[in-house]
């Protein structure tokens, strides 16, 4: 994605880009080039044998990401070809407690397996969940996740939390996007440290309020300078339980 002009976010469209891999469609002519990112491909992109419906697969991941801040699928690339032929994927986790059935039907009904019942773009653009709940939807649970996320954190042994910092380091950019993108955020002063002050700030901006707040920073900081760098802000709000049965 791409604003289509400079100035003030909510003023400038936003304009879809890059088409490397795009193809003009024949009807009644399927697709049989396996293309595209292991997160976001389609189960039958990897049997050759596709369609304009793998697309709607795609907008389903993303959905996914956007909602419970993590990719549907974990692991090395050639783990996640795997969870996604067989589409193994879940709502695991404490985020998905606070986001609506309405929204999980919807990435339900776009990640089916079978391209046939899947919703089309049309069916999408009119589900209940896009027409009437997505506009109001807060983005509060977003702040209570990544808050249980750091008071896990928080309660790991001195290993633990320095085994996770090691495995931080060496995760795969497109493993920890979402996570850069909150970081970023938080990093009002575009220093690459996070202090407390920071953390603490954007927090409220969504109505959460953490009374040991001070201790859970920290617990992050483990070279003891008094920020949180982007690593230890990684290791702290990873998913473990993801990253554990993967391991």
């Amino acid at each position: 994605w791409l604003f289509a002009k400079k100035g003030p976010v909510e003023e400038s469209p936003v304009k879809l880009i890059d088409f490397g891999l795009s193809v003009r469609k024949q009807e009644g002519k399927p697709l049989t080039t396996p293309v595209g990112t292991p997160f976001y491909v389609a189960p039958e992109v990897l049997s050759k044998n596709y369609d304009l419906s793998s697309d709607m697969w795609s907008v389903g991941v993303i959905v996914y990401c956007l909602l419970g801040g993590r990719p549907p699928f974990w692991g090395s690339d050639a783990q996640i070809l795997k969870q996604v032929k067989q589409g193994a994927w879940s709502f695991r986790g404490p985020v998905w407690e606070h986001v609506s059935e309405d929204a999980k039907d919807f990435i339900r009904k776009l990640m089916e397996m079978d391209p046939k019942v899947r919703l089309t773009a049309e069916q999408a653009i009119e589900d209940p969940w896009v027409k009437h709940c997505a506009p109001n939807a807060s983005s509060e649970h977003f702040g209570k996740h990544i808050v249980e996320s750091l008071r896990s954190f928080g309660a790991q042994s001195q290993f633990q939390k320095a085994a996770l910092n090691v495995i931080a380091e060496q995760l795969e950019e497109s493993q920890v996007h979402e996570l850069k993108e909150v970081f970023l955020e938080i990093d009002t002063n575009n220093n690459g440290t996070l202090a407390l002050s920071e953390i603490r700030g954007a927090l409220e901006k969504i109505g959460a309020k953490v009374e040991d707040l001070p201790e859970i920073v920290h617990s992050m900081d483990m070279d003891d300078k008094g920020s949180v760098n982007y690593t230890e802000f990684i290791a702290a709000c990873i998913d473990r339980r993801a990253l554990y049965a993967t391991g």
